[in-house]
């Protein structure tokens, strides 16, 4: 009997101690069992991308235990949506699009986060940012000055899709500035990349309504294939400014190519 009444405390402390393992792996299970935030459906901004306009955010879909809170982070991009940065300020659900937008394209860089942990997702970058309209519909490239910059605004090619290399492509571009002037007398630059698919085109001006025009013709390396398309690299300047800086701009744009 006293040898009963000893094993007893021992007993105890040997299911007291399991208890604590299971309860103490159950809530182990239960931690890694809640996932953190996870993006499944990507945000998205709405809202006219021009200067003075206010762009909203939306959250888009996510999963997460529980339920994650929200933070924003208004990024600017250059025209082709690389070298995005974060724009000062700019971490609300909503963004005023101010001048130095312009020209530019905008996105929302959205964070989801709960007890467990975060992640983050972008939407899909605005067109480029247009500007708010001025008292001039004109202005000479001449009359061009930073910090206002220039903006291959519109484009288009005919035809479109190139379907055989015995076509004349004509390609037109329009430049503006970021005060939204059509720009007169601008130096516009056109070429295919890579630069043996389409014939050279001369630097040329920009008309009264701010267009220049080019007429170019696939070479002999100029692919015709089903879905395919021609990257063109085209730059925009002032006579006064320098090719790479001052107030000039260089985008890449690219028109369909197709069998015929």
């Amino acid at each position: 009997m006293g040898r009963m009444k000893r094993r007893i405390p021992f007993l105890i402390a040997i299911l007291a101690g399991a208890l604590l393992a299971i309860l103490g792996g159950a809530g182990t299970a239960a931690t890694a069992a809640a996932p953190a935030p996870d993006n499944t459906a990507a945000p998205t901004v709405t809202g006219t991308p021009k200067e003075g306009e206010t762009l909203t955010a939306q959250t888009g879909a996510w999963s997460g235990t529980p339920s994650p809170r929200f933070t924003f982070r208004w990024e600017r991009c250059d025209p082709n949506a690389a070298g995005c940065a974060a724009i000062s300020g700019a971490t609300s659900n909503t963004y005023k699009l101010v001048t130095a937008d312009v020209g530019h394209v905008v996105r929302v860089n959205v964070t989801g986060t709960n007890r467990i942990g975060s992640s983050s997702a972008a939407s899909s970058p605005t067109s480029m940012v247009a500007a708010a309209k001025s008292g001039s519909t004109t202005v000479a490239a001449a009359d061009v000055q930073l910090p206002d910059r220039l903006i291959v605004d519109q484009l288009s090619f005919s035809p479109n899709p190139v379907k055989s290399r015995a076509t004349t492509i004509t390609a037109r571009f329009h430049v503006s500035d970021t005060l939204g002037r059509s720009v007169n007398g601008a130096l516009v630059y056109m070429a295919g990349i890579p630069f043996s698919r389409i014939t050279k085109a001369a630097e040329g001006p920009t008309d009264a309504n701010g267009w220049a025009e080019f007429h170019v013709q696939p070479t002999s390396r100029f692919p015709i294939e089903r879905g395919g398309s021609q990257v063109v690299f085209v730059r925009a300047r002032t006579p006064q400014g320098n090719v790479l800086a001052g107030s000039s701009v260089r985008r890449l744009v690219e028109f369909k190519v197709a069998l015929p």
